[in-house]
């Protein structure tokens, strides 16, 4: 995906649309769009650097709470008795 995100830079850069950025990545137009508006960017301070480690740090913080719970044998023995309870 790195490779991806430094295609969409360039091609922004270049000034060509998320039609045509999408057509030469074989992806949707709204996949294109949802990545350049992420974190607070648009088509004109689009970084591919920012992006690759804002995605490699969100991808970290998503699975904060699996280990959590897996590490902790009393929150696993709370979390498992309340769902009991429901």
């Amino acid at each position: 995906m790195a490779e991806e995100r430094e295609e969409i830079s360039r091609s922004l850069a270049k000034g060509e649309s998320f039609q045509a950025i999408a057509g030469h990545l074989g992806r949707a137009v709204s996949t294109i769009a949802r990545e350049v508006s992420r974190g607070g960017c648009n088509r004109w301070t689009y970084r591919a650097d920012r992006a690759q480690r804002r995605s490699q740090r969100n991808a970290r913080k998503c699975c904060l709470g699996k280990r959590k719970i897996f590490l902790n044998h009393r929150l696993r023995e709370y979390v498992e008795e309340k769902l009991g309870l429901r």
